[in-house]
């Protein structure tokens, strides 16, 4: 009788660190989640690779220079080189 009982109670046991080692498992997968969003919301491609600060350039500098008479890609070219 006592090995039966011995014998369930190691089942509840074992049963019980499943659930506990599964809950702590979805705990790190949720926390692993929030980090990659706010990562993502943090730093975008335009900002990280400077891009959007030439594109805010190039519209200076077409401001100031007004509308090309040549080719505007040509412009555009030449003032993102120069940024």
């Amino acid at each position: 009788m006592t090995k039966r009982n011995n014998k369930k109670e190691e089942e509840k046991l074992e049963d019980l660190s499943k659930l506990q080692e599964n809950e702590r498992r979805e705990v790190e997968r949720k926390k692993k989640e929030e980090r990659i969003k706010h990562l993502a919301q943090k730093s975008t491609p335009l900002v990280d690779y400077g891009l959007l600060d030439s594109y805010k350039f190039f519209l200076s500098q077409l401001a100031l220079a007004g509308i090309p008479q040549g080719n505007i890609f040509e412009f555009a070219a030449q003032t993102i080189i120069k940024f």
